[in-house]
């Protein structure tokens, strides 16, 4: 059940998320040609959210940002609290809901702005 709630809340979350790029891209360009256009590229921008929390989650930016934060501590003069391999122990795991639940809305927006595109 619990998973279930999850899922609906994220579901709708993404969706308000999607509505809101859908709207402002349509608030700044509204003299594209084709309507369904829009619907493509709020899916774009929400997949490439997804991709790139999917990216984050795996740990590819763990280093370049271990290693930025150094730097500017050393700059500053003070030194890191832990060691990069403990660094990497206490990071925070996002679920995978999340980007899972992301690629999906994506994919309704897709979906949408083809059925609107094969009626016209």
């Amino acid at each position: 059940m619990r998973d279930k709630r999850k899922i609906l809340k994220l579901l709708l979350i993404d969706i308000v998320i999607g509505s809101i790029v859908f709207g402002l891209i349509y608030l700044y360009s509204p003299d594209w040609k084709y309507f369904f256009d829009y619907f493509y590229v709020s899916a774009a921008i929400l997949f490439t959210f997804g991709w790139m929390v999917f990216v984050a989650n795996e740990g590819v930016f763990d280093l370049f940002i271990y290693g930025v934060q150094q730097f500017f501590k050393g700059i500053v003069g003070k030194r890191m609290k832990m060691t990069y391999p403990e660094y990497i122990q206490d990071r925070n795991i996002i679920d995978r809901m999340t980007y899972i639940m992301l690629w999906t809305t994506s994919l309704l927006f897709v979906l949408t702005g083809l059925i609107i595109q094969l009626t016209i």
